[in-house]
């Protein structure tokens, strides 16, 4: 198969703050994305309408909305209900943390996100992969999978990653 022939892994991020996405954007076209950026609701549906995406990365709070339940929807379209997660938020509370992961996240990333940590977990959210193993991550960014949940507290410099 050709270089050209492959089709580039796609990544819909989803964020009202304009402070945040640009730097999400740039971490991920670094690791080899091609972005989208939607600021809401409809501009998410609109997106992943024309085009699949291989990834979601969303705040989970979009002012009046919730990205939690958006995401929720967003998988109920066809080709969309095993796309890998990450949910994004400058709250860290353990409750905080289960709600995304139970909501379809597969990951949980505290803001401001860290370029490395983003784009790292990107790649490895969208590798296709036939065994499940889990590996440690260790980074200055705490992020949370669903099996690192019994932990309490997520301590800055060490990280769980379910894949």
């Amino acid at each position: 198969m050709l270089a050209s022939s492959i089709r580039p892994r796609l990544a819909l991020v989803i964020d009202q703050d304009v402070s945040q996405p640009p730097t999400a954007l740039a971490a991920l076209a670094a690791a080899g994305f091609e972005t989208q950026w939607a600021v809401d609701r409809r501009s998410a549906h609109l997106f992943v309408r024309q085009r699949l995406f291989d990834l979601i990365v969303c705040d989970l709070y979009l002012g009046d909305e919730s990205g939690i339940e958006l995401v929720r929807e967003l998988r109920e379209l066809p080709a969309m209900e095993e796309t890998p997660t990450m949910f994004l938020s400058s709250k860290q509370s353990i409750d905080v943390i289960r709600r995304s992961c139970g909501a379809t996240g597969t990951y949980f990333l505290r803001k401001p996100v860290d370029d490395v940590v983003l784009s790292s977990l990107a790649i490895v959210a969208t590798k296709p992969d036939t065994t499940s193993t889990i590996r440690a991550v260790r980074t200055h960014s705490p992020v949370a999978a669903p099996h690192a949940l019994s932990r309490p507290v997520l301590s800055a410099g060490e990280s769980f990653v379910l894949r």
